[in-house]
């Protein structure tokens, strides 16, 4: 028996016949639920806002899988966009899943696209959607590597938006223009 399945077998519990195992806890990283598209996102003005998204909700379970050593993570993550302004029919939002060992360490990490449709019902929605409106779900498959099956809730796995440091900003509530330049002190020659 290798290694890897007899320590996994160690953390099953002598009294019931099915593996005892935890899951890695999930969820949104801090301010990286919410994304705002700018008009101009080179000089992002908080009042020209095209495009609101958000991570809506999540779903998520876990398995053990001994003969791997994982505990693999199956998720659904569920977005939504309203349009704001313009006649934009659809963009595509960079986001991120991510793994963090016991100690905040990113052990593995993903970047992935979610198209959304504005008006096109790709999340089942009683009433349809307006054409302002768009929903989309995405899933994912983690392997959280973990020693026992019992450990795996030492784990994290977190998801979001990737995020300019102005989205940043705006997330938090604060003030989204640049920070200044700091001036670069002349250089001048001594004469000797």
């Amino acid at each position: 028996m290798p290694v890897v399945a007899a320590l996994w077998l160690a953390g099953c519990a002598a009294s019931t016949p099915e593996l005892a195992y935890t899951c890695p806890t999930a969820g949104f990283i801090p301010d990286g639920d919410r994304l705002a598209v700018f008009r101009n996102m080179a000089n992002p003005d908080p009042e020209a806002i095209m495009v609101r998204a958000e991570l809506l909700n999540f779903r998520y379970v876990c398995k053990p899988v001994p003969r791997k050593g994982v505990m693999e993570v199956d998720m659904t993550l569920t977005f939504m966009a309203d349009r704001l302004e313009g006649d934009m029919k659809a963009l595509s939002l960079p986001y991120f899943v991510a793994v963090l060992d016991e100690n905040e360490n990113i052990v593995e990490r993903q970047r992935h696209n979610i198209r959304l449709t504005f008006g096109k019902n790709e999340v089942k929605v009683k009433d349809g959607l307006p054409d302002t409106r768009a929903m989309a779900a995405a899933q994912h498959t983690v392997a959280v590597a973990v020693i026992a099956p019992t450990k795996a809730d030492k784990h994290r796995v977190v998801f979001g938006f990737e995020l300019t440091p102005a989205q940043v900003r705006f997330n938090r509530g604060e003030d989204i223009a640049p920070p200044p330049a700091t001036p670069v002190a002349e250089k001048t020659k001594r004469k000797k």
